[in-house]
């Protein structure tokens, strides 16, 4: 078994629906899987991300779990998408898993037992591909140490029965400009309730965050690649040509693919998505907010030439926002 190359495609029906380019299967190790870990906050494009991502037959998701948008905190928690069921740790089966439904921003990261995660993973993940996903909007608070915890952590038998013997974690980090946040529910909500407060979350605490996590990988030699959610709206063969040389063995992406009822996605994900990524991008509320972007695509427009935005910040606060908002456009335009 450890000797057989996986397949590329998982069956004729697999082959025919999806298009993947057949790269040379050979030049993935046998006996190394990579595990993507995406980094993205909550209702900030993740699951447009993933729905890319699964064009491919070499990517492995935890969808067959049945669990909401197939996140890997709620397998661990095994209570369905109901956060109700867990609002507190002793309501979930791992405990230390439980803190993605706390709804608290500031709620210290109790821990994960990365060893107990890979082997209940291990269970729905299709071990026959090359490239295993792990999507969870609060991974962010926890990336370091989980790539940490999944480097260190002992092969599970599962998998070692399947002649694997080393994990490679890998970080796509995914921003979002300040200005496409109206395509998100959630965001337009958070604005009406408090717009100064959604500015400092959005503006200074995530970017200032992803920052501060971009760079920490960069010096730790952890794989990373940044991409900016409005690149993969409106510029996707770009992005999707960077993303294919980081995860080479996902072969070639498709932003056009829909992801399939009972093959990619089951019931109990409540997948969020309809239709393609490629689609979404045509609709006329996400052909308004990509006239809202500069003409390079990088950064938001200016209102009236006064960043009317980070009026309600200190100068202090103003100034980080800058800051992060360069520094993020700069690394998404990088191999």
């Amino acid at each position: 078994m450890s000797d057989t190359v996986p397949p590329l495609f998982s069956s004729v029906q697999d082959m025919l629906t999806r298009r993947v380019n057949a790269l040379d299967i050979t030049s993935c190790p046998r006996h190394q899987r990579e595990i993507v870990l995406t980094m993205c906050a909550g209702y900030h494009g993740s699951t447009a991300l993933e729905s890319i991502l699964m064009s491919s037959a070499q990517l492995g998701t935890l969808c067959s779990a049945d669990v909401w948008q197939c996140e890997g905190d709620h397998v661990l928690c095994n209570c369905g998408c109901d956060c109700t069921k867990y609002t507190r740790a002793t309501d979930c089966q791992h405990g230390w898993a439980a803190n993605a439904c706390l709804k608290d921003e500031t709620k210290r990261d109790p821990g994960w037992n990365y060893s107990t995660a890979l082997h209940v993973w291990s269970r729905h993940w299709p071990l026959h591909r090359h490239v295993m996903l792990e999507k969870t909007p609060n991974i962010w608070r926890r990336v370091q140490s989980m790539v940490h915890g999944l480097q260190t952590a002992p092969i599970p038998p599962i998998m070692a029965s399947r002649g694997i013997q080393r994990l490679v974690p890998k970080v796509l980090l995914m921003w979002r400009p300040w200005c496409l946040a109206g395509l998100s529910s959630h965001a337009r909500a958070e604005q009406r309730a408090n717009y100064s407060r959604w500015v400092r979350k959005e503006l200074v605490f995530y970017n200032g965050v992803f920052v501060a996590r971009h760079r920490a990988l960069t010096e730790a030699r952890v794989p990373v690649l940044c991409v900016s959610y409005a690149d993969l709206l409106f510029r996707s063969r770009l992005t999707l040509a960077r993303i294919e040389r980081f995860l080479p063995c996902l072969g070639r992406l498709d932003a056009s693919f829909v992801p399939v009822m009972g093959r990619d996605i089951f019931p109990g994900n409540e997948w969020k998505v309809r239709g393609s990524v490629a689609q979404y991008s045509a609709q006329p509320a996400a052909v308004a907010a990509r006239s809202s972007m500069s003409s390079d695509g990088l950064s938001c427009r200016d209102p009236g030439g006064s960043r009317d935005i980070l009026s309600s910040l200190t100068p202090e606060e103003q100034q980080a926002a800058r800051a992060s908002e360069r520094y993020l456009e700069e690394c998404s335009r990088t191999a």
